[in-house]
């Protein structure tokens, strides 16, 4: 079951980097919407005991904010690690602001 520390810490850090940073359960998802300026990006979220992991998509490709339309829309990445630290950094590394 997902921390809500886990998730605090990541919308936490989201918050450095972004203007505005939304967050709510899903469909057995956390969905995060980050947005800065023109750019933005819907992040679908599972913590589990042993890994993280999500998909990320464009707002701007994105037809419905919604976790289960996102988990089969072809574009966007997935990221996954052990734990919310890794996970973080693995992220920031990927998304352009």
């Amino acid at each position: 079951m997902a921390s809500s520390y886990d998730l605090e810490k990541l919308v936490s850090r989201l918050r450095e980097v972004f203007s505005r940073v939304l967050h709510e359960r899903q469909n057995g998802y956390y969905m995060v919407l980050a947005l800065k300026n023109s750019r933005g990006y819907i992040i679908c979220l599972q913590i589990k005991r042993d890994y993280v992991y999500a998909k990320v998509n464009s707002v701007e490709e994105t037809l419905f904010w919604n976790c289960l339309y996102s988990i089969e829309d072809p574009r966007g990445y997935y990221v996954f690690s052990r734990d919310m630290d890794s996970f973080i950094e693995k992220l920031l590394s990927r998304i352009k602001v």
